[in-house]
């Protein structure tokens, strides 16, 4: 199925508030080597081939045939992917997983659940310091930070030279953005973005600097420059860090919905 095809799938399915829940299928749709799976009427899975997190999108009209359908894909994807993550709305999704867990002897629990934002108008912050671009003399600094973030959500070190070669790879970016007030502070990343919404993740604060509301000031900041350029920007908050909630509703984001992420547990 080419990109245009999906995409079209997608803007057809997924209506209203969905489209901001599971906006994560435009961005599975620009990958052409992507799993992208559906019957075009009630369901969609997609899945970057090397990620292992799928999206799973059902909706009111499922049929016991087309949920048996759904089981045995995902059913397929686990053999693959032992250590599968899926997303989606709890209470559509975990009738599904649990046949899949029966049918494949597996366990599964919840890794994190989100919040879902979206942002229409900005509340107005008071900036101390300013949003940069990267640049080589900051390759240090975005490394220092993306250790940081992945070590905050995912209890991971990545090391120094695994964070120096990202940042590194990174220095001109033109998705990401930096906070700096005499030093560099704060991170964000657009992670995708469409002709209607921008999608922002990877927002971090350096520890040295937190809470001193430089996250606040560079999403106020990012989200502004969206809003101006005529897109809505999204993003999804962890719902149990109620210190990045706070922030991202401060400046204005309105809650939309919830996105759980599952994880298998077990080797098939």
């Amino acid at each position: 199925m080419k990109t245009k095809e999906k995409y079209s799938v997608v803007k057809k399915l997924l209506t209203g508030k969905n489209e901001i829940l599971f906006n994560l299928f435009y961005l599975i749709s620009d990958d052409k080597n992507a799993l992208f799976i559906t019957d075009n009427k009630s369901y969609i899975i997609g899945k970057s081939r090397k990620a292992p997190s799928a999206w799973l999108f059902v909706n009111d009209n499922l049929t016991e045939n087309v949920e048996t359908e759904i089981v045995q894909v995902i059913s397929k994807i686990l053999v693959e992917t032992p250590e599968l993550i899926i997303n989606g709305e709890s209470t559509r999704v975990t009738e599904i997983l649990d046949k899949v867990s029966e049918k494949m002897n597996v366990s599964y629990a919840v890794k994190m659940p989100m919040n879902v934002y979206a942002c229409n108008e900005c509340v107005s912050v008071e900036p101390k310091g300013k949003m940069i671009a990267p640049s080589r003399k900051y390759v240090e600094n975005i490394a220092r930070l993306i250790r940081q973030m992945v070590f905050d959500s995912e209890n991971i070190d990545i090391g120094e030279k695994s964070a120096y070669e990202w940042a590194k790879a990174r220095k001109h970016a033109d998705n990401i953005f930096l906070w700096k007030d005499e030093n560099i502070v704060a991170l964000a990343m657009i992670a995708h973005k469409t002709d209607k919404y921008a999608r922002i993740n990877t927002v971090v604060t350096d520890r040295e600097y937190r809470g001193k509301g430089y996250a606040k000031m560079l999403i106020a900041t990012l989200t502004n420059q969206l809003l101006n350029q005529g897109v809505v920007p999204i993003l999804y908050a962890d719902a149990n860090n109620q210190a990045s909630n706070a922030v991202y509703q401060k400046v204005g984001y309105t809650y939309q919905g919830k996105i759980t992420e599952f994880r298998f547990n077990n080797k098939v």
